[in-house]
């Protein structure tokens, strides 16, 4: 194994930052209700009509097994069973719409609430990259694992914050990688690379952050909390295993209280333009199999732990689950599938201080487009409203805007939509 590549796995602890951005902020009230973040990525774009938008036809597979839930929501029982038994801890909703239709430039604009523009993308970095500057002076010394921690895509990583908020990376199955040197006597060659160091003269180009990063390497190769973190929690050679396995990684992260506040999580696959529902590997039951499994083991297992500010990790920690665009409605396409769709996308919500039950907007009796916006803004909901949510929750601004940036532009967290700025979804919380 090459050096770098064994280095560049445990990179990501989160020291303190070098760079301080000029920041101006506004006057706003973040909702300030939760202390963690969960953001799951369902990457492909899930069909809305057959999950979480719910919508039924004479062509509907009884595979679905369409129940209505007490909150009056359709819900396709036959393959999220689990979470139709706990529809009193989420809540749904119903009412974005989204600009992009390319996978690529739509998790990018879900990820970080700008669309993608060549010219500013060292600007622009991942939500949880923003976070973990924002919570910087929330860490302790005790502190032993980023504040980010990131399964999936991570297009824009620290954009143009210090590359200490790039956030620890982790596999798609949830587990930690190289935390184990790859060759015998580490302790001999650890010894001879700081006979180098001491030596070395201070530097202020990338190979400082190069030293940052050995230095990280072997802080977490030596740390017993991360070691018991990265045990296989449970078989990962199924899709529901690698998801359930990722879940319950977050909830013991959470619970070790070691200094991570946010974290991604990613269910790929639900690009379903061909044999959407076929009871495949690559099918859509699935995919919603693995959702449904994991979700609700992270839903209860949170619920268990007591949390630090309030009663449960569950009550102080918002899970926000949503794909980059829905799906298209109406009959299958040729090939028995739907297509790219970017007019209506659910996005589903627990803990954090959210009032479960609840369905916030509609859509169309197929699913087609938005008829009830669901709040009191005179437009749609758009993707920068569910980041302005997730910030807000958190308890921070995000208005705010910073200066120092590589192009020279003043970045802002969160960018107007298209018909106004950016609202947080208060009706979820109030």
């Amino acid at each position: 194994m090459k050096r770098r590549i064994f280095l560049s796995g445990l990179t990501g602890l989160g020291l303190a930052a070098t760079r301080l951005p000029k920041v101006q902020k506004t006057e706003v009230e973040p909702i300030n209700t939760a202390r963690n973040l969960i953001f799951v990525l369902l990457e492909g774009g899930p069909s809305h009509v057959d999950t979480f938008d719910l919508k039924t036809s004479a062509s509907t597979p009884d595979l679905l097994g369409p129940v209505t839930l007490a909150n009056g929501a359709l819900w396709p029982a036959g393959i999220m069973p689990k979470l139709a038994t706990m529809s009193d801890q989420f809540s749904l909703v119903r009412a974005i719409s989204g600009v992009e239709a390319v996978h690529e430039r739509g998790v990018y604009q879900l990820l970080t609430a700008h669309r993608q523009n060549a010219a500013f993308q060292a600007d622009v970095p991942h939500f949880a990259s923003m976070l973990s500057y924002l919570l910087e002076n929330q860490r302790s010394p005790q502190d032993s694992l980023a504040t980010a921690v990131i399964i999936g895509a991570n297009p824009a990583k620290n954009g143009f914050l210090d590359i200490g908020h790039q956030g620890l990376q982790l596999r798609d199955d949830g587990q930690i990688q190289h935390l184990e040197h790859p060759f015998s006597g580490e302790a001999r060659r650890f010894a001879l690379l700081d006979n180098v160091l001491a030596v070395r003269k201070e530097s202020q180009d990338q190979r400082k952050d190069w030293l940052r990063f050995q230095i990280q390497a072997r802080e977490m190769m030596a740390n017993p909390v991360l070691q018991n973190l990265s045990a296989s929690l449970v078989d990962t050679d199924s899709l529901e295993g690698q998801f359930l396995n990722q879940c319950r990684l977050a909830t013991k992260i959470l619970a070790e209280k070691t200094g991570t506040r946010v974290i991604q999580l990613q269910l790929s696959g639900w690009d379903h333009h061909d044999f959407i529902y076929g009871d495949q590997e690559f099918g859509l039951p699935t995919r919603a199999r693995a959702f449904d499994t994991g979700m609700a083991d992270l839903i209860e297992n949170l619920s268990q732990i007591p949390g630090q500010q309030k009663e449960s990790l569950l009550d102080e920690t918002l899970i926000v689950a949503m794909g980059e665009f829905g799906r298209t409605t109406g009959p299958l396409n040729s090939s028995q599938g739907r297509d790219h769709f970017p007019y209506v996308i659910p996005a589903f919500f627990a803990g954090g201080g959210i009032k479960p039950g609840r369905i916030i907007g509609k859509s169309s009796g197929d699913g087609s487009y938005i008829v009830d916006p669901g709040w009191s803004h005179a437009r749609y909901m758009g993707i920068p409203d569910i980041l302005a949510t997730c910030y807000s929750a958190m308890g921070f601004d995000w208005y705010q805007t910073f200066s120092e940036t590589p192009s020279g532009r003043t970045f802002e967290m969160v960018p107007p939509t298209p018909l106004g700025p950016a609202y947080d979804i208060a009706g979820l919380f109030s």
